[in-house]
């Protein structure tokens, strides 16, 4: 069954948080990846969560609304595999490879994509468009 009517929204909660945040927030919402995406030449990581309600109307159209609530995003350098993070030790590393980096129980390890992908760049515009206007304050 085709979609025939595709929404996507994103929400005003943007924020810009720090490396170590990001590692907080990424255990306490559960997640195992984030996206690397740039903005201006600049690379920054980022991670949202989905709201989805499907819908097949009376008359057969499919409906799909898509609700991003959530979006945190931080400032890195250039494209990497993974972002590492420790909360006990208070330790992130945002690199290619994890065996210079101690990993005892309390290490997350969580990947980094790159790939095409269309929730990614409306956040991506809406991100822009907090900074640009400036109400991005950390």
């Amino acid at each position: 069954m085709e979609v025939e009517d595709l929404k996507i929204v994103v929400g005003d909660f943007i924020k810009e948080v720090t490396l170590e945040e990001f590692g907080q927030l990424l255990i306490y919402y559960n997640f195992q990846t984030v996206f690397y995406a740039e903005i201006d030449k600049e690379g920054i990581l980022v991670k949202f969560t989905v709201r989805e309600d499907t819908r097949i109307l009376a008359d057969g159209r499919h409906v799909v609304r898509i609700f991003i609530p959530i979006v945190l995003f931080v400032r890195v350098e250039g494209p990497r595999r993974m972002f590492v993070y420790n909360h006990v030790q208070n330790q992130t590393y945002y690199g290619d490879h994890t065996d210079q980096f101690d990993r005892p129980e309390t290490t997350h390890i969580f990947l980094v994509f790159r790939y095409p992908d269309i929730l990614l760049e409306e956040v991506v515009k809406k991100i822009k468009e907090k900074l640009r206007s400036g109400a991005n304050k950390k």
